[in-house]
């Protein structure tokens, strides 16, 4: 569990990100976040395949820690260490399909050996949006409820507390992707690129975001440098957030509102 933490005053400034387009599961030697079920491993056994079930096939010992434990609160985190990658899959959904056998590559030259870990951690669940009339493409939903603070306090509290773990002392690095954006109601991939950047700053780790969209990763890179540039604090970056939450902003949209309001310096 964690102790609640105000985000809205926190005045560490926002620490580095680096953006990949590799998955998660290829950064090696990090902290990689993954999307947990209430039931942890989901349905790797017998149903689903989303990003939780595919990192039980890769990482098969995952599936000893059903043995330990079967749920995962809201406010709890799973941290697993010293795991080792031996098989390959590709795709989601009805695509996913073992590729092979692989392991590991080893440290590159200078480099100590560092060994994966792995946390796992239930996104905040949000209303599914209505959905649109047949035939007709209709207004993408807005992020009035994910940009609401306790929304994102939620999310940001439990990875603070797994980054933070003296387990985690010796990880400078968060690998993370859409963290359970597949999935209807688990969030928007922009607001889950920020609310992980501010927990990252926090515990004083670099993010490398995955993006999964060319687009995604070069605005997100944009939006990177300036604020880094201007020495945005996270408490700021929360409270501008909570007040784009007041407006109708669509989704997919978020990025480019960071972007016009840093060029002409309202951030």
């Amino acid at each position: 569990g964690y102790l609640p933490f105000n985000w809205q005053f926190v005045d560490k400034s926002l620490h580095s990100v680096e953006i990949s387009l590799e998955s998660p599961g290829d950064i090696h030697g990090a902290i990689i976040v993954f999307p947990t079920h209430k039931e942890l491993g989901g349905g790797f056994l017998f149903r689903g395949h989303q990003e939780e079930e595919r990192m039980y096939m890769r990482y098969p010992e995952l599936s000893a820690i059903l043995l330990l434990a079967h749920e995962v609160k809201d406010n709890e985190v799973i941290l697993v260490q010293g795991l080792r990658r031996v098989n390959e899959v590709h795709g989601l959904g009805n695509t996913l399909a073992w590729v092979g056998a692989t392991q590991d590559p080893p440290p590159k030259e200078g480099q100590k050996r560092q060994p994966t870990m792995l946390l796992g951690a239930k996104p905040h669940k949000f209303s599914k949006p209505p959905p649109r009339a047949q035939g007709t493409m209709g207004k993408a939903p807005v992020l009035n409820e994910q940009l609401n603070y306790e929304s994102m306090a939620a999310d940001m509290d439990k990875l603070r507390c797994g980054f933070m773990d003296e387990n985690a002392d010796d990880y400078h690095d968060v690998a993370a992707g859409t963290w359970g954006c597949e999935v209807v109601d688990r969030g928007n991939p922009e607001v889950k690129a920020l609310v992980l950047w501010m927990a990252c700053s926090v515990a004083y780790k670099k993010l490398i975001y995955c993006a999964e969209k060319e687009v995604t990763a070069t605005k997100f890179q944009k939006i990177v440098e300036m604020m880094l540039e201007k020495g945005i604090e996270v408490g700021q970056l929360c409270r501008c957030l909570m007040q784009l939450g007041k407006q109708q902003i669509q989704e997919g949209k978020l990025f480019d509102k960071l972007l016009a309001m840093l060029e002409s310096d309202e951030l």
